[in-house]
């Protein structure tokens, strides 16, 4: 990756010395990965406190030997910045806002503060924060409209003096707005701004670099979103800013100094350490942790990793595993947004966690296992998501039925004069099972209670249920279901290819009431669909369809083929794969 250097005098310096060769080999790389690792995955430390809020962005310090953490919070309108403290890493208290909406400003809506100098010594036993001129500082991304991180977004410093910051939170004090600056520092309108950040910025991270590597103090770490002027590729790249004074900032002329040219990944967040200081005989390591998002080459959607330097602006990519990737309910979506740190002989790495609600929360990983967290996201009560008015549900076998609740909870749940008791598990799921039901379309309502909360569903009837999947739009195999009949009444459920579920409808040609037999249609067919995204764990359709509304038992799936015609061993896979998950392994499928 070439890049170009501030002065001919500093190109010259670096290429001649043999401290700042460019190149890391994997092996070297491999000692990264093996300190970093962090295979014990503790859970949710910080949850939205319900679901029209998101929590993301965690920067981690020790101050006055506590611990805390800055974080966003999105509230449905814009980012404010919030801290909260700990005295373990792993249990935090929330302690105030210090970056709150404000009015008439350019950054009235939008403020995700990330704290400057951090300490980037990996393993340091000063984890505090840095300060010039008797003051705390801090960058953030702001924007004046409303949304979630809505454009244009510009960064923007904010600072407060040091001493007062620290007797505040030593005296409980929950006033901690922080001043700022009057207008951005850096912003996609400023007449310097180079193409790889005309269209937004996002987070930006300031780092103390006294050896002044590139002639100044202060380095700024930042993504941007821009299209190349060649390729016109829209992505987002992470790029840097040089300051003497933190207030006056110089673009870097070798931007974007990490990136991935892919059509839709995005590369960012970066967070930068000094794995090993430069000795007689070794140039210094740096590792900059980032999250990737959108990457074709993996099965899941959003993963932190990292990239290796010996000068700050050439970086090679870690090829091996990643770091942190999503494996549990709680980060099913994306795992990303990375702070990492070593403590103690501990190494914990807090990301955001994302499930497949788009409920955001901050999560920690360690070295070292410390069980479980009892944090959960919140669950409002609530019935699966193919669970709804107008429902039709499966004949004739044992029917699970269920839903979320606040972890622990009872539930009571009533079908038509049927009562049923559970309670809801450590993800907040409840379920009870429902003998076989005969068909029916004498309309039952499904009613769920649990602390005080009550939710229901009507018109549920009792009939076959058929799924049209596939990676194909085909109505052949819906024909020779006999709909038609003047006795059968259709009811139809469609699933979520854009945008969110819906209730079920009922079909205008059988009006609602006088039919002797009901038939719901599941439509699920994706027009040239691939075939491995119905018949994998990480497939598209499998997490976007499939698993949000399983188990639901079925009469059958009818399978629709795109091109190119599957193989017969590829089909049964994929037939078994879907009946399966669907919980419906006796279901007829139809090709």
């Amino acid at each position: 990756m070439k890049n170009t250097i501030l002065s001919f005098s500093l190109t010259s310096l670096l290429a001649l010395s043999p401290l700042c060769s460019w190149a890391q080999t994997q092996a070297e790389m491999q000692a990264v990965y093996d300190e970093a690792q962090t295979p014990y995955k503790y859970g949710l430390v910080v949850a939205p406190k319900d679901e029209s809020h998101m929590t993301d962005c965690p920067t981690v310090f020790r101050m006055n030997d506590k611990w805390y953490m800055t974080y966003v919070i999105f509230d449905g309108k814009g980012y404010e910045t919030w801290l909260s403290t700990s005295d373990d890493l792993l249990h935090w208290r929330e302690v105030g806002c210090l970056l709150p909406f404000r009015n008439g400003t350019w950054d009235c809506q939008q403020r995700a503060g990330f704290p400057a100098l951090t300490n980037w010594t990996w393993g340091s036993d000063n984890q505090g924060l840095g300060q010039l001129d008797g003051r705390y500082w801090m960058s953030y991304f702001g924007g004046e409209n409303k949304g979630y991180e809505a454009q244009p977004l510009s960064i923007g410093m904010a600072y407060t003096p040091a001493a007062d910051f620290e007797s505040k939170l030593l005296h409980g004090t929950r006033h901690l707005q922080w001043e700022v600056l009057r207008a951005p520092i850096l912003s996609p309108q400023d007449s310097t701004a180079q193409w790889w950040e005309r269209g937004t910025h996002y987070k930006p991270l300031v780092y103390r670099d006294t050896a002044r590597t590139l002639g100044k103090e202060f380095l700024l770490y930042y993504n941007a979103y821009g299209k190349h002027p060649e390729t016109g590729l829209g992505a987002e790249r992470i790029g840097l800013a040089l300051s003497d004074d933190m207030v006056h900032w110089e673009r870097y002329n070798g931007n974007p100094v990490f990136h991935h040219e892919v059509k839709g990944t995005i590369t960012g967040d970066a967070q930068i350490v000094c794995f090993r200081p430069a000795t007689a005989t070794e140039p210094p390591l740096y590792v900059m942790f980032y999250f990737r998002a959108f990457d074709p080459s993996r099965p899941y959607s959003a993963y932190n990793t990292f990239s290796c330097s010996h000068d700050l602006v050439h970086w090679t990519d870690w090829t091996g595993p990643d770091l942190i990737y999503p494996t549990e309910p709680y980060d099913e979506l994306f795992s990303h947004k990375t702070f990492i740190l070593k403590w103690k002989g501990v190494v914990y790495h807090f990301f955001c966690a994302v499930d497949n609600d788009m409920r955001r929360g901050i999560a920690v990983a360690t070295s070292k296992d410390f069980g479980t967290s009892d944090l959960h996201f919140p669950h409002p009560l609530r019935f699966g998501k193919a669970f709804t008015s107008h429902a039709v549900l499966q004949a004739g076998c044992s029917l699970p039925l269920w839903g979320e609740a606040p972890v622990g909870a009872e539930v009571q749940v009533m079908v038509g004069k049927k009562h049923y008791t559970t309670v809801a598990d450590g993800h907040g799921r409840w379920e009870v099972k429902l003998p076989a039901q005969r068909p029916s379309v004498k309309p039952v309502k499904v009613t769920a209670t649990c602390q005080g909360q009550v939710a229901e569903i009507l018109d549920v009837v009792f009939g076959d249920v058929w799924m049209g999947a596939g990676t194909a739009l085909d109505t052949t195999n819906l024909q020779r279901l006999n709909l038609s009949s003047a006795d059968t009444e259709v009811r139809f459920l469609t699933a979520p290819v854009t945008g969110d579920w819906q209730e079920w409808s009922l079909s205008p040609l059988r009006p609602h009431g006088k039919a002797k037999r009901v038939v719901g249609i599941i439509f699920a067919g994706v027009e040239r669909g691939k075939l491995k995204s119905w018949s994998t764990p990480t497939g598209k359709w499998v997490k976007r369809i499939l698993l949000p509304m399983s188990p639901f038992p079925l009469k059958g799936i009818l399978w629709y083929h795109g091109t190119p015609r599957p193989t017969p061993e590829e089909m049964q896979q994929t037939r078994s794969f879907l009946l399966q998950t669907l919980g419906a392994p006796d279901a007829e499928f139809r090709e």
